[in-house]
């Protein structure tokens, strides 16, 4: 029996069609078209088959077709539910001037989806005891000071970390792009006014994240922040693609090169940039679909002994009000307010929160999203900058939903 469904999102970027369900039997199995990520085997149960596993294969048909109508070159998908990876996938190519095809273990730049890892692995230095979220970020960096310098020592880890320290909007981003290193930066700041006091208000930040890198390295006796990022989350996690270089980027034998659209809108690709590798925190990670779908089971709680409740619950609280901020996750169906956490956006749905955050950059689009009430996530990897990025988070929700109350009733 076939159930049509149709999507109904007030967003002037979607295109709509019918999503179809089908409801069959299908072999057993935690992946859906690719052999999946190596995630020890307490974090992933088997089961019986269910009509979870054809709305997934549904799902994955319907982002598809959205890839191909907008002529993305390719994607890369990543579906979690409760303990099982539901859905890796590649999609399209990697490159169009070639036939390499995009799959479970290509890698795609996350451009600000890397902000969640910065938060994360602070948590877990909190969690440590080696430094505290009000801990005053010139107590790790001396050379950090702003304008009024009196201000300085109110501007805690967690503003930088909500981009709420006062700064204009994207204070010295630009100098991110041209390469500078955070080293460089930091002694400029005292340069820049506040807009207003530490918390007052949200501007999002590039430069002034990426402090996180000092402050934990500082907190943890002078160890590399992508050390730590290595030691406290990629290995545990056992994050084989993942990666935060340059090099490991234009050296990997399987990625997918970012694309731009020429005025007839055809995509033609272009070169990998450094763009944000000195930066790694705010926008320098480099990652699979198979490693996001196991930082997704991480998201959902289900690495305890990588991440405690207590640290994930500390990013995903909100910290300071975002709705003024007129992008486009404001107006997804059901949001009713946002704010910014810790390295995390919080869309505020009535009942619930979902967690979110977007990234772009080098052409390269990244989007993610953890919803604890369903006990789901996603996370979806593009290499060129094309519609279907922009409606995936809330176009998946509403499928799902769905989905739900026809099953419920």
């Amino acid at each position: 029996m076939k159930l049509a469904l149709f999507l109904l999102i007030d967003l002037p970027v979607i295109r709509i069609r019918p999503f179809l369900f089908v409801f069959w039997f299908i072999p057993v199995f935690p992946f859906i078209g690719c052999t999946g990520p190596e995630v020890p085997v307490e974090h992933v149960h088997s089961r019986p088959p269910t009509a979870l596993d054809s709305f997934m294969i549904d799902f994955s048909d319907y982002f598809s077709h959205q890839v191909s109508i907008c002529n993305c070159p390719g994607a890369a998908l990543a579906i979690v539910e409760d303990t099982t990876i539901s859905l890796v996938r590649g999609y399209g190519l990697r490159s169009v001037d070639a036939a390499d095809p995009v799959d479970e273990h290509t890698l795609f730049r996350l451009a600000s989806v890397s902000k969640g890892f910065g938060a994360v692995l602070t948590a877990k230095l909190v969690d440590k005891g080696l430094l505290h979220w009000n801990d005053p970020v010139n107590q790790y960096v001396p050379d950090f000071k702003v304008n009024p310098e009196e201000e300085t020592p109110k501007i805690a880890i967690s503003s930088i970390l909500s981009h709420s320290l006062g700064l204009p909007y994207h204070s010295y981003t630009n100098l991110i792009e041209a390469g500078k290193s955070i080293t460089e930066i930091i002694p400029l700041f005292r340069d820049v006014r506040l807009n207003l006091l530490p918390t007052q208000k949200y501007a999002y930040q590039n430069a002034s994240f990426a402090l996180i890198e000092k402050v934990a390295e500082k907190a943890s006796g002078g160890k590399p922040f992508t050390s730590l990022l290595q030691q406290e989350l990629f290995s545990p996690l056992r994050l084989k693609d993942m990666s935060f270089t340059y090099e490991d980027m234009i050296n990997s034998p399987n990625k997918a090169l970012p694309h731009r659209a020429d005025h007839t809108g055809r995509y033609h690709p272009v070169k990998i940039t450094p763009k944000y590798y000195n930066a790694v925190s705010a926008g320098g990670i480099n990652a699979s679909a198979s490693d996001m779908a196991v930082w997704l089971h991480l998201l959902l709680g289900h690495y305890p002994e990588v991440l405690s409740q207590n640290a994930l619950d500390s990013v995903f609280a909100p910290h300071i009000l975002t709705s003024t901020d007129r992008r486009h996750y404001n107006f997804w169906p059901g949001v009713k307010e946002t704010y910014y956490g810790l390295g995390w956006r919080i869309l505020d749905l009535g009942d619930h929160y979902r967690y979110y955050h977007g990234g772009y950059a080098n052409e390269y689009r990244a989007e993610i999203a953890i919803d604890p009430k369903y006990k789901i996530g996603i996370c979806g990897m593009f290499n060129a900058p094309c519609d279907v990025a922009d409606y995936l988070i809330p176009a998946f929700f509403q499928h799902y939903e769905q989905w739900k109350q026809l099953r419920n009733n």
